[in-house]
Parts: structure tokens; sequence; C-alpha cells
């Protein structure tokens, strides 16, 4: 990552931007002075290999299959096209569609509910796991129904990928490690202290340990480190930069004061590639060929054509899931200075 001499010109857009995003008048949240639990975080409170700028963690590229996929990442706040912030993560819920004997039909799809409105699969798996009857309870988990969370992260240190190390990308998670950046939040954590983990001056490395266990992708070993400042990757020296902050004893965290730094940060955050959106993964309205799909799982489920299927379905549904763990980072912390994350940076 270079960095151009600034023109006064320049400067001055970026002072303007600055004072506009930290604005009182404007109902945002200041990415130098977020809080633990400030409007960014509120996807929280809502209940419920192809490199395409998606991050997909998985166990079976594990170098060493009993320690699971090893990596370290950041989560990153979400800032808008207009230097604004938006919620941290887009949440959506799906369905996903396990009928081996009628692959066309294999699938995640994306509930109305998300919209508000009726989602007849949604429905149809409530009256199944609702049922008196234990044959439908069972066949519930054929359109098995999850809530998934998608966020920005920087990848600080992958060993199966070192390639995505230094990339911004979307991550797709689900409720466990929601529930753990809820638990940072709330300060329900290790250390009891209240923490953004998307914030840059006081946010935390997560350590993502990914195993297989029984076919699921399990986060629980998964754990975030000390509070520490963003490290930003810099692509002409090949490593990472840790942003400077100053200590605010009044407000007992980090801030980043430097608006030379701030502007380092934000030009950082937004300088992603076209095909890292986070956006691209916000809930979508079926097609017309997927409105058909449904209308025939519907039928399938509720038994006109269920019964020639069930036994390959029975054991397949049972072998499609994953697990995770943990272990010690060779992440080694950068001591960089401020003359080395300024580099060669004019003073304008």
């Amino acid at each position: 990552m270079s960095f151009c001499p600034i023109k006064a010109d320049y400067t001055l857009k970026w002072k303007k931007i600055i004072i506009k995003i930290m604005s009182e008048d404007k109902n945002v949240v200041n990415l130098f002075d977020m809080e633990a639990d400030d409007a960014s975080m509120s996807f929280l409170d809502k209940k419920g290999s192809s490199r395409d700028g998606i991050y997909r963690p998985d166990p079976k590229d594990a170098r060493d299959k009993s320690k699971g996929y090893i990596a370290t990442i950041r989560f990153l706040p979400n800032v808008l096209d207009d230097m604004t912030l938006g919620p941290s993560a887009i949440e959506k819920h799906v369905h996903y569609a396990n009928l081996p004997d009628y692959p066309d039909l294999q699938g995640y799809y994306d509930s109305l509910i998300n919209f508000g409105e009726k989602c007849p699969l949604t429905t149809l798996y409530w009256n199944l796991k609702n049922s008196k009857n234990q044959a439908e309870v069972e066949r519930s988990s054929l359109i098995g129904r999850t809530s998934k969370y998608y966020s920005y992260i920087l990848v600080i240190e992958d060993e199966q990928h070192p390639e995505l190390e230094g990339k911004i990308l979307v991550f797709p998670y689900g409720y466990k490690l929601k529930e753990k950046i809820n638990l940072e939040r709330t300060g329900e954590n290790s250390d009891g202290k209240k923490c953004n983990v998307f914030d840059p001056a006081n946010g935390k490395d997560l350590r993502l340990i990914v195993k297989e266990i029984g076919g699921f992708n399990n986060y629980d070993s998964s754990i975030f480190r000390e509070v520490s400042p963003l490290k930003l990757w810099d692509d002409e020296k090949k490593k990472f930069v840790q942003v400077p902050v100053e200590y605010n004893e009044e407000k007992q965290k980090n801030v980043i004061t430097n608006p030379k730094a701030q502007k380092k940060v934000f030009e950082f955050l937004t300088n992603r590639h076209d095909n890292v959106k986070l956006e691209d993964n916000s809930p979508k309205q079926w097609t017309d060929e997927e409105r058909e799909k449904v209308e025939r799982i519907i039928e399938i489920l509720s038994g006109k054509d269920f019964s020639n299927a069930k036994n390959k379905i029975d054991k397949t549904s049972k072998s499609t899931r994953t697990t995770e763990d943990v272990s010690e980072s060779s992440f080694e912390e950068s001591n960089d200075d401020l003359d080395d994350f300024f580099s060669d940076e004019d003073d304008n």
C-alpha cells in the first residue's frame, strides 16, 4: 500500500470528510470513537475454492486435521461510500434444502421473512418441527433454517492460504461466533471488559480455528485476543503496520487522533476490490425459477412425493455437517513506530 504526497486541497477534502463523520448532527457512528454498544452493533440485537471476495475457512484444508484450520482475523467496521458507518454485519435468515434425490432442488434459499413477508418454506419448517408425528419432526431437518451473518474482515494470518494475508474479505459466520462478538460487547467475556471488536483503535484480533466434527464447522474454541489497534497491510513493504493511537485517560481507551492516521485508516477500509462488497450478501427475493423449486420442495416434504426418496435422504442428511478448535498464534506483533506508519507521506 503506497501513499502519494497530499496536496493542500486533497487534505482539506479529507478534513471535511472527517468533520462530517464526527458531526453530532448526523445519526452515525464515529469511526474514531467507537463504543462497545454503539449503533453499528445493532445486528447483535436482532433475534434470530473460488476466491470471490468471501472468506471460507475449510477444515479440509487444515495442515493438521487434529488442530483444525488455523487463522487470525480482524473484524472491520463497514465504511460506506459516503464515508459514514453502516451496520457491522448483514444478517439474513436462510433455509438449506437437503434433498439428495433431487439435486436440482438442493441449496440455500433466503427466507421471505427477511422482507417482512410470510415465507412458505419457513411455515413448512415450523409445521414439521412442531408436529406430533416424529417422522415429520425429522423431516423438518431437510429444510433446516439458520441465521447467517456477513462482516468485513482482515486476514492477518492464515496457515493454509498465506496468499490471503493482508486482504479484506467478507466473512460469513453463524450464531456461535455472533455470540462471541456479543459477549465481548456486553463484557461477559474472559477479561470482563466491554469491547467493540470492530473498533480500529480498541478492537481485538480473533484466533480462528475450524475443525470438522460430526460434519459441522464448530467455532467453540475460537478466542478473541487482547485489545489492540488495527494493523494495516503495506503492499510495498509486505508487512503489517500498526495504527498509531493515544490513550485517552478520560475515556479510558485508545483513540486515533492524528488526521493523517485517520485518513489512512479510511483509505484502507474503503480500498477494497470491486468483488468485495458486503451488500452483495443481503437477502434476495426469489426468482421465478426459485419459486418453482420452492413449490416442488413443499410438495415433496408435505408427503406427496416423499416416500420414494426417504431412505436416500435419511442416509445423506446425517452426513452433511462440521466443527473447530484453537491454538497459539505464530503471528508476531509489529513494533513499527509513527514514522514507519506514515512512511514517506508529505506533511501538507
